[in-house]
């Protein structure tokens, strides 16, 4: 995977040490400013308000809010490791940070019993008499725990180590929610008290929810902290985070499928990673299923630590997938309303559930998305295909098909043969039954990622210089910086790779070391590195040398080549906006290769014709693009291959929903539909890329989601692109939240489309 933003180029460091749980224990505090990727803004805020207390004669006191995995403990460490390196803070405060749960503080004399042993521990590397003093004071109050003055000895003592100290004490304390429930009557305003009346001490707090005593004027918490709610990790943050666990490059398309299956939760983020050790993002999408399946005792044991009466509420909530009202989740639980709603309360509370809504409103969903898909594959096969079918949907739709399974077999047998791993995928792109057979087997097949990418992502395969070399292609000189160049482009470090391209033709101009068809691919794969690296005015340069310097050859290897050279080089300049130049270039393709038998050509020629009707269908012509799909009929006259047909029905459905006759746009649906097929994900993407079109194009959304309906096989495949027409049509719609995001993203590219019509 690729990443194609700023930072892409950055250069590697060793990973950081990202946890789940533990966060900070053991670690220096260079370790966690190494491993805190996301949140920056929220710790300036934070940072804003202790460094606005330093010389206050009041405190402003923090309440962090977030469901658990949302990052709260690891927002506290980074405060302490900033409060520990900022000279300016170092100065003023000092972090005093309890024990995570706090199970011991049920009274404000254990309250200030545990700020006094925490703080000792604090002064070590500040004054160690002073962390001896605390600790004698420690031993010797807890010793004389009947003591009546036990609360103001003790507070005493913390206050007075803030004085010998100097600074202020910013004491943490995390699921203040479970403090507030458990701890005695009295505990919180004895606490509000004190934070009034003493300048020392500041609170930094977490809650898992923003609880009830928040908001009553007649609870002791009430209006006492400033609130920072953590909201879910947004697509880049995800990517961010990804991008720091797994040193893996990518762009916000290819996470966007784990932030819809995590909800942005940054721990189950890390989870995953943990995961998918060893495995690219693809890799990880394509397998997540086993991987849930493999890794059933992290979710079970989450699952056991709730009280049972709450675990059968919430094993009703996640196995109904969606947000649901407390009467629907009474009714799948078999309990009593008002009991379930008791119990939904306490899980909110604890953060495993949130809620949306108010009074009869309220409906009510995970917190954490994946435990819902983890627990239809455990108790359901059928459910089961649901869940399948939406991670399937999502790795095509967010990755389209550049990579397929790899063979277990012939996987050992490449791993020891770069020329076998090479010749084993080109044999996979020419033969449709091997690739099929290697894909059943879990091989690896590069294919194309997208119609109107036509070879963007199959060149690097065939620079391999083992297998060159075997061939008699180039010599071993020439062989290894071809296999230099590939590694390069395959890490994404396009720069480096253009680079030295660029000095091999150079070179090769004046003494010749490759054949004209490997140096053909060199520059495409050059062309490429461009695009992926977002300059498509540089590519179509590279693309016009390449057209110029073997525009002339009949060798077939080198015209295919040419052909891809001039797909690509289209689509360029489609991505420019010059919709004119874009035709003119496939035109020049058709006239050069119209009428070739080279099959690989034909592709071409079917591919560019249907790239021109959809561009036509684009600016409004739909008569010259019914032109372009009878063209399209004849070439498929001339060839045992259905691809031309099925491009011929897509491009006539656009051109009919461009000119209003729905009743046609539904019949070509149909035959289009008639003839899917789920495991070719190339025709999956297809659906996923074209069905959008036809609706910016004018075609109803409800009657294309009425005729998709009545194909149950494609529905399976197909049901986010289902979803997404029936919001499309104003229809309302109830599925779960995975479903409805990734139905969101195929609604706003329908309007994207359409924006590009109104230009």
């Amino acid at each position: 995977m690729r990443q194609t933003t700023a930072d892409s180029n950055a250069p590697a460091k060793s990973k950081p040490r990202l946890r789940k749980f533990h966060i900070g224990t053991g670690q220096s505090d260079q370790e966690v400013i190494d491993q805190f990727v996301v949140r920056q803004n929220e710790l300036d805020r934070i940072l804003e308000v202790l460094a606005g207390n330093i010389d206050s004669d009041s405190c402003q006191h923090l309440l962090l809010v977030g469901p658990r995995g949302r990052g709260k403990t690891m927002l506290l460490v980074r405060v302490i490791a900033e409060l520990h390196i900022d000279a300016h803070l170092a100065e003023g405060l000092l972090p005093v940070r309890l024990m995570e749960e706090s199970q011991e503080i049920f009274t404000l004399a254990d309250f200030w019993l545990e700020c006094l042993y925490f703080l000792a521990k604090a002064c070590e590397p500040i004054d160690q008499a002073i962390a001896e003093d605390l600790r004698a004071s420690h031993a010797a109050l807890t010793a004389q725990w009947a003591d009546p003055a036990l609360e103001s000895r003790a507070r005493a003592s913390v206050l007075d180590a803030a004085d010998r100290l100097d600074r202020k004490l910013v004491i943490m304390i995390e699921n203040l929610q479970a403090l507030s429930r458990e701890a005695d009557s009295t505990f919180g305003w004895d606490l509000r008290q004190v934070l009034q009346t003493e300048p020392q001490v500041m609170l930094l707090a977490t809650a898992t929810s923003h609880f009830a005593a928040l908001e009553d004027a007649e609870q002791p918490f009430f209006e006492l902290f400033r609130t920072l709610h953590l909201p879910p990790l947004d697509t880049e943050e995800c990517r961010q985070l990804w991008q720091a666990i797994s040193h893996e490059r990518v762009d916000t398309r290819q996470i966007r499928p784990l932030r819809i299956l995590t909800g942005g939760s940054p721990r189950l983020m890390v989870v995953l990673a943990g995961f998918s050790r060893d495995r690219s993002l693809r890799q990880l999408m394509d397998h997540l299923v086993e991987l849930i399946d493999d890794h059933t005792e992290y979710f079970r044991s989450h699952i056991e630590d709730l009280a049972s009466s709450e675990r059968r509420v919430y094993l009703a909530l996640i196995d109904l997938w969606q947000e649901s009202s407390s009467a629907e989740i009474a009714a799948r639980a078999r309990m009593d309303i008002r009991k379930v709603s008791t119990y939904l309360g306490r899980l909110v509370e604890r953060g495993a559930v949130l809620v949306e809504g108010t009074g009869r409103n309220r409906s009510y969903y995970a917190a954490e998305r994946l435990y819902s898909i983890y627990y239809k594959l455990r108790r359901d096969r059928d459910e089961a295909a649901v869940v399948r079918n939406l991670i399937h949907f999502m790795v095509t739709y967010y990755h389209g098909t550049e990579l397929t399974e790899l063979s277990r077999r012939l996987v050992l047998e490449a791993k020891q043969s770069a020329g076998i791993r090479e010749g084993l995928a080109r044999a996979a792109q020419e033969d449709a039954e091997l690739r099929n057979l290697l894909q059943a087997q879990g091989m690896q097949v590069p294919q194309m990622a997208d119609r109107r990418l036509a070879a963007r992502n199959i060149s690097a395969s065939e620079l391999s210089g083992e297998s060159l070399l075997s061939e008699g292609a180039v010599g071993a000189e020439a062989a290894d910086t071809l296999d230099q160049m590939r590694r390069l482009y395959e890490s994404g470090d396009f720069e480096a790779m253009i680079r030295l391209a660029d000095a091999f033709v150079a070179a090769d101009l004046d003494h010749p070391a490759v054949d004209p068809a490997v140096e053909a691919r060199l520059v495409s794969l050059k062309a490429q590195a461009q695009l992926e690296s977002g300059d498509s005015a540089a590519a179509i340069e590279t693309y016009d040398a390449l057209l110029a310097r073997f525009g002339d050859s009949a060798l077939p290897k080198v015209q295919v080549q040419l052909a891809r050279a001039m797909v690509n080089k289209g689509y360029s300049q489609g991505q420019l906006g010059d919709s004119a130049a874009e035709i003119e270039t496939y035109d020049a393709l058709l006239a050069r290769f119209g009428d070739s038998a080279l099959p690989e050509l034909q592709d071409a020629v079917g591919m560019v014709t249907r790239n021109i009707a959809e561009r036509l269908c684009m600016l409004g012509d739909a008569a010259a693009a019914l032109q372009r799909a009878q063209a399209l009929r004849t070439l498929a006259s001339r060839q045992t291959a259905t691809e031309p047909l099925l491009h011929a029905d897509w491009v006539e459905a656009m051109a009919r929903a461009l000119l209003g006759e729905t009743t046609r746009v539904e019949a070509l649906f149909r035959g289009i539909l008639s003839r899917f097929d789920g495991d070719d994900q190339q025709m999956v993407h297809d659906f996923q890329k074209t069905v959008p079109t036809l609706v910016a194009l004018g075609a109803d959304p409800g009657s294309l989601a009425g005729v998709l309906e009545e194909y149950p096989h494609a529905l399976e495949a197909l049901r986010p692109l289902a979803v997404a027409l029936r919001l499309e049509a104003g229809d309302k719609v109830r599925a779960p939240s995975e479903m409805l995001e990734v139905a969101e993203d195929i609604r706003a590219e329908i309007d994207e489309q359409r924006g590009q019509r109104a230009r």
